[in-house]
């Protein structure tokens, strides 16, 4: 069936169809470049009743696994905007524009809106070259006669849809409000919107010798308001998660199950395997989603009893702010979990946003002030720890060194707050390079600390100092190996291929505004996966270390106590 171009999402305009990125760039600057291009488009309607004919009325000799390519008839590039511009005026509804102009003076145009920080448009730029190409040779090909067969043929009712949706789109939502109410004064969609018969079916009804398609497949007539308001993508999550979460505590507490004197084995109440398998895979980011949105709250309400439980002893200030730390980062970690982004791609992408404009609640902006506030707290509490630790030890010196390592991680923010903004690589370099440092000056402390815990102080705390510093030089050394032998290298690259490409960067504040909406809602496992492992450590894992650390800082202040009894006694 050739390129279709099919959303994640239900909605009149597949996003990712780069024939419709190209027109709502034309649209969104009111200029249509000239070019001797052709291009070849399939309506949805066309195709969906091609298919269910097909299926429907067939013959079995018909499905002779021989592949033949099925395309729309070839138009012209002046074609498309002429069949574009039929849309009528509608109340509320902003008239299409398309002003010919110039390829360069288009190109142009489109750079500078991409410099400016619109996404759509640095997308666009990126597939510029592949669609110059690729229309260019279909214009070749219907130059020579070839790519109409009459079969799938876009014309003017097609045009007035399509034309009407773009310039809806285009108009802010107060406008639109109109499109979709009474005050269009129409009973139903407008006549020239109506889906009506296309020659498709005419030639198929041919072909399969019947006087007109199924009453079941006829193509329902569809109100403008309909099509342009699309179920929220945030309901579809929640249901699925939930479906997800529940699916197993739903089969086992079955009603049949129980209610037979002897119930059934478990493997006989669970889904088959063909069919779990399937779930998953549909569903793969939602299922990741709700397993690490399920962990998050596990660990912040351990987290939160454990910081209850050492609260009811009396520990000094330096203990109590890092159980304060440990609560703060698993609450961060939560709040990340429940509105996940997506920092490997460009643009950065969330999971689903709420509120206003593209919604404040899964941005970028809501996201980095989380993660800072996070990661501030978990080098607060990973200073205090070690300190507390070195204190009890009689190590003054490497104490004062650990609370003075909480100093490079606010360089590295400074360093990721600008990254992120700005969209410079080598920013990310600057932090993860202080990250890795940082760690490893704790873990060289540690060191230092353990080869002097065995020949030091009674032999209570010093098994137990023992266990903490190996508890801490073991993650930290695995730590500083990722961060220089991965992490680091990785933004290095990608900061050389930036200067090599001549990417412009974005201004700090102009980056910051950026920020304050969710860039791009998107649910692809494929975009997500390649950032599951590190989300998945930092929200899951990395709480079950802050508790470690919490009772390290606790026994430790114990130890200490303990040792000055001893010490007294002794005396």
């Amino acid at each position: 069936l050739g390129d279709i171009g099919i959303g994640a999402k239900e909605g009149s305009l597949p996003p990712d169809d780069y024939l419709v990125i190209l027109l709502r760039a034309c649209v969104e600057l009111g200029t249509f470049p000239k070019a001797d291009w052709s291009v070849s488009i399939m309506a949805v309607d066309d195709c969906a009743a091609m298919l269910a004919s097909t299926i429907v009325n067939a013959e079995p000799a018909l499905f002779d696994a021989v592949p033949r390519e099925t395309k729309g008839d070839l138009i012209s590039w002046a074609e498309l905007r002429e069949l574009l511009l039929l849309a009528p005026a509608r109340k509320g509804v902003r008239p299409l524009t398309l002003e010919p102009c110039e390829y360069d003076e288009w190109k142009a145009s489109v750079k500078a809106a991409a410099v400016s920080a619109d996404t759509p448009f640095a997308r666009l730029l990126l597939l510029l070259p592949s669609i110059e190409q690729e229309f260019a040779a279909e214009d070749s090909r219907r130059l020579a006669g070839e790519g109409r067969d009459g079969r799938l043929v876009v014309d003017s009712a097609w045009g007035k849809r399509f034309g009407a949706l773009l310039a809806a789109e285009f108009t802010p939502a107060t406008e639109c409000t109109a499109v979709a109410t009474a005050e269009v004064e129409l009973e139903g969609p407008p006549a020239e919107l109506q889906v009506g018969e296309t020659p498709l079916e005419a030639v198929l009804m041919a072909e399969m010798e019947l006087e007109g398609p199924p009453a079941e497949l006829q193509v329902e007539d569809t109100p403008l308001e309909a099509v342009l308001e699309p179920k929220s993508s945030l309901e579809v999550r929640l249901h699925t998660t939930f479906l997800t979460l529940s699916v197993f505590l739903g089969i086992v507490l079955s009603e049949g199950a129980f209610a037979q004197a002897q119930p059934p084995p478990l493997y006989e109440l669970l889904p088959s395997r063909l069919v779990l398998e399937s779930f998953l895979v549909r569903n793969a980011t939602e299922v990741w989603w709700g397993t690490l949105l399920t962990l998050a709250v596990y660990n912040l309400a351990e987290t939160a009893r454990l910081v209850v439980v050492i609260s009811q002893r009396a520990l000094p200030l330096s203990s109590r702010a890092a159980n304060s730390c440990a609560l703060v980062f698993a609450a961060g970690a939560l709040l990340r979990s429940l509105f996940p982004v997506r920092w490997g791609s460009r643009p950065h992408a969330c999971l689903y946003s709420l509120g206003f404009d593209g919604g404040f609640f899964g941005s970028d902006l809501l996201d980095r002030i989380v993660a800072n506030v996070a990661e501030l707290s978990f080098s607060m509490l990973l200073a205090l720890t070690l300190a507390l630790v070195h204190d009890s030890l009689g190590l003054r010196r490497l104490a004062t060194a650990s609370r003075l390592l909480f100093t490079p991680i606010c360089a590295a923010q400074c360093a990721c707050w600008y990254s992120v903004t700005t969209d410079n690589k080598f920013g990310h370099v600057v932090e993860e390079s202080l990250w890795g440092v940082t760690v490893g000056a704790h873990a060289l402390l540690a060191g230092l600390g353990y080869a002097h815990s065995g020949a030091s102080g009674p032999g209570l705390e010093r098994t137990q100092q023992g266990r903490v510093y190996l508890k801490t030089i073991v993650p930290a050394v695995l730590f500083v190996v990722f961060m220089f032998a991965l992490d680091v290298p990785m933004y290095w690259e990608q900061w050389k291929r930036d200067e090599a490409a001549g990417l412009e960067y974005r201004s700090v504040l102009g980056g910051i505004r950026q920020m304050t909406t969710c860039q791009d809602a998107c649910s692809d496992w494929s975009k997500w996966e390649p950032d599951v492992l590190w989300m998945s450590l930092y929200f899951g894992l990395v709480p079950f270390l802050c508790r470690a650390l919490v009772r390290a800082a606790s026994d430790t202040e114990m130890l200490d106590g303990h040792a000055s009894k001893v010490t007294s006694k002794r005396s």
